[in-house]
């Protein structure tokens, strides 16, 4: 079954990164972007697609995605602890986004940056029809663009920003507002506006999310994604054998993980899980998945700096007793293989929070400890980004290899 999964999309990813590299593939960034809020009509169009569709929670985003909100529509993107809230009729897109850079263009619109932190040789910009605006410091940022007069406005309410336009680098400190048009060549600082009510509920959701953040620091990064759900939507319980673990609250009986939710083919890590929870992002891209006490619960692993995002951390199994596609949540102490093309370094980096001290990824063999949780559908179901819980077959414990 998991030759199955990879014969899907790899082999064409593998085959157009083989001609733009030569040498063959390099390592997919460690981050991505996540569409955390949606209220209204939002549209999205992935680097790989020409036609819009409508946005869906927790999507993973990366380089080269778009995003558009209609009137009276507003959508959050975060980006590790970063926050970019688009206000109504924005269009946006996420130009680049690696390990050290994220470059975002706003060609119409209004968006709202909260850079909790900011450490070199990290760099966060917006680009404008007129103008490039670079976040120079932790802080709060409101980034507009009128196109009717072609004009680029930067208010800075903490922070420091540096707008270049026109041939020339404008700094904008605190407290400050500064307006680029195109055909002036000098521009427009004054004192900045007091904020609109959308700008008010927007540092309020930054300022709930950073507390709830705070509250999941002794076990988490702040710079992982979906960080900011957890303390809100779970209980964390330190467990004798795995350390810290986070139960969520609410789910439904009979609920397992990766099992309410949709697949989906994002380059260039190929089959990704997005699960409709409101706080279904990080335990399903970081982490492991154990049962204790009769319960699901997620243990995020050591905790370390930056983790590593995974598209989903399943195993995909065959067996006798199956019939589709099927897969398994991995446990702690369970390796992660990648199906998309990635360096010895990175099995390591990605593997490295849940598996024992110094224990080499070679060396461990997966024996599938969650086989109660195995999930299995019809080819079609995941090829065709359908819901899984309802096409989701119930499998004997023992039925998967």
């Amino acid at each position: 079954m998991k030759r199955t999964i990879l014969g899907l999309g790899s082999c064409l990813f593998l085959a157009m990164a083989t001609l733009v590299w030569g040498q063959g593939p390099a390592d997919p960034p460690s981050r991505v972007a996540r569409l955390n809020f949606i209220e209204g009509s939002v549209s999205f169009r992935p680097a790989s697609a020409e036609d819009w569709v409508a946005a869906t929670l927790n999507y993973p985003l990366t380089s080269g995605d778009c995003l558009w909100t209609d009137e009276n529509s507003y959508a959050e993107i975060h980006i590790g602890a970063t926050a970019i809230h688009l206000a109504p009729q924005a269009a946006f897109a996420l130009s680049f986004l690696d390990d050290a850079v994220a470059q975002m263009s706003l060609s119409r619109g209004t968006v709202f940056v909260r850079v909790p932190t900011l450490d070199a040789p990290q760099a966060l910009e917006v680009d404008t029809p007129n103008g490039s605006v670079s976040f120079m410091q932790p802080g709060s940022y409101r980034v507009d663009v009128d196109v009717e007069h072609n004009a680029t406005s930067v208010t800075v309410r903490t922070g420091e920003a540096d707008l270049i336009g026109n041939g020339r680098t404008f700094k904008v400190r605190p407290g400050r507002m500064l307006q680029l048009v195109a055909d002036q060549e000098v521009a427009d600082i004054q004192d900045a506006l007091p904020p609109d009510q959308w700008e008010e509920s927007c540092a309020a959701r930054d300022q709930a999310a950073e507390q709830s953040r705070e509250a999941s620091d002794s076990y988490v990064s702040p710079d992982m994604d979906g960080a900011e759900d957890l303390a809100v939507d779970g209980t964390w319980s330190i467990d004798a054998d795995y350390g810290a673990v986070w139960y969520p609250s609410d789910v439904p009986a009979g609920w397992a993980p990766y099992r309410n939710g949709r697949w989906s083919f994002i380059a260039p890590w190929g089959w990704t899980w997005i699960d409709d929870a409101r706080w279904g992002f990080a335990p399903f891209h970081y982490g492991r998945w154990i049962i204790a006490k009769g319960h699901w619960g997620w243990t995020p692993g050591r905790r370390v700096p930056r983790p590593v995002y995974a598209p989903a951390l399943v195993g995909f199994v065959g067996g006798a007793g199956l019939r589709g596609i099927a897969w398994i949540p991995l446990a702690p102490g369970e390796v992660y293989r990648p199906p998309y093309a990635v360096s010895d370094p990175y099995v390591r980096r990605i593997n490295a929070p849940s598996l024992p001290n110094g224990a080499s990824v070679t060396a461990v063999t997966t024996v599938y400890k969650n086989r109660v949780g195995v999930v299995v559908v019809p080819q079609e179901t995941l090829a065709g980004g359908q819901p899984v819980a309802r096409a989701a077959g119930r499998v004997p414990r023992d039925a998967a290899d």
